[in-house]
């Protein structure tokens, strides 16, 4: 009775952790965050600075919003308290960037900021803790002896980067002591705009620390894409390697062939004869394409990786040591989307280093039906 080949726990584990990482990281957003410490302002003036900062990126980033964070908030109701909430306080254009499923009620809109709205919106857990099976949307709750009223409930998940176990959401100036702001945008030219962003932000809110979520993603997943890259051009050497073969044998047919037929029964039966291998010689280029543009799709990230000139070397010797040097300054300032992409990058990385020590001895063996001859 043959012994079953089993999957080594190093692989399994590695592929599990491999899977996660790739699925957490579709969570995050890829938006340009600017995050800064909250000035002592009147929330007028606040907007008036993202005012300042639309206008400035008006054209290269359509959708762009401002909002802050505080943790371990405490929510009641009807003598009941939700402790430990994360409360985002949102500026105009808030759904645009960051959309939630809303359960009944309405988000939070641009005008309440403005005209200082008192109103919230729960996640459907504390809503649930506090009205049960009743719409909550109507009812009021109280936040640090202000009385709110519940415009919307809407669906949340805890992200990583969060510390409070629930979420609420209120307009901009509600609380006046955020522990952080930040202003976010979507790209739409996919992270090709992140220095115009940054300096504009600079220029409407002072010094802050600019990320770039796009590249954080895609910068967690580098090391997929080498062993991509690497497995891609060992399969299609071995692809061509084997395509040459087929050829030359098939047009040794085919030269064969012309001994006995006439050219009008010759024809179809070469194109018979060349057609599997003509396929499979378009499927080889074509794979070789996709394998190209995979291979400089980080380059459009990461426009800061090409030199000005490609041909001088000091050009490449100095953009290395300048690459060397930003990374390793530290970030000042995390936000939760930030420090979810930085836990599954992790997930990421450990995984595939897994499945490379734990799927090396399987490549390494023969393959089924063949005996080592060592």
């Amino acid at each position: 009775m043959k012994r079953r080949k089993r999957i080594p726990l190093v692989l399994a584990a590695g592929i599990l952790m491999l899977a996660a990482g790739l699925i957490g990281l579709q969570s995050v957003p890829e938006a340009e965050q600017y995050a800064f410490l909250p000035a002592e302002e009147k929330t007028a003036d606040t907007l008036n600075r993202l005012e300042t900062a639309r206008t400035a990126l008006a054209d290269a980033f359509p959708r762009l919003t401002l909002h802050g964070m505080k943790n371990g908030v405490t929510l009641t109701a009807g003598g009941i308290s939700q402790n430990d909430v994360c409360l985002y306080l949102t500026g105009p254009g808030w759904s645009d960037v960051y959309p939630r499923r809303m359960i009944s009620g309405r988000p939070i809109a641009g005008a309440d900021a403005e005209n200082g709205a008192k109103i919230i919106v729960l996640d459907e857990a504390t809503a649930f803790k506090f009205f049960g099976e009743k719409d909550a949307v109507g009812k009021t709750v109280t936040l640090d002896g202000q009385t709110l009223e519940v415009v919307g409930v809407a669906v949340h998940s805890r992200r990583i980067g969060e510390t409070g176990t629930q979420a609420a959401w209120v307009p901009l100036g509600t609380v006046n002591d955020p522990e952080l702001m930040t202003l976010s945008a979507v790209d739409p030219a996919g992270s090709r705009m992140t220095t115009l962003f940054r300096n504009a932000a600079a220029e409407a809110f002072g010094s802050g620390t600019g990320i770039s979520l796009a590249k954080e993603k895609t910068r967690a997943t580098m090391i997929v894409r080498w062993v991509i890259l690497i497995a891609g051009v060992w399969l299609l050497r071995w692809a061509v390697g084997r395509l040459g073969g087929s050829w030359r044998k098939r047009t040794a047919r085919v030269r064969e062939e012309q001994k006995k037929r006439y050219a009008a029964r010759l024809i179809p039966w070469a194109a018979r004869e060349l057609m599997p291998v003509m396929i499979a010689t378009a499927a080889v280029i074509g794979a070789g394409a996709l394998l190209a543009i995979f291979a400089v799709e980080p380059a459009y990230v990461f426009p800061e990786w090409i030199p000005e000139s490609l041909g001088d070397f000091s050009k490449w010797a100095a953009r290395f040591w300048d690459l060397t040097g930003a990374a390793a300054q530290p970030v000042n300032l995390k936000t939760p989307e930030l420090a979810e992409a930085r836990f599954w990058g992790g997930l990421i990385r450990w995984g595939t280093v897994m499945v490379l020590l734990g799927g090396f001895p399987i490549a390494t063996q023969p393959p089924f039906g063949v005996k080592d001859q060592s």
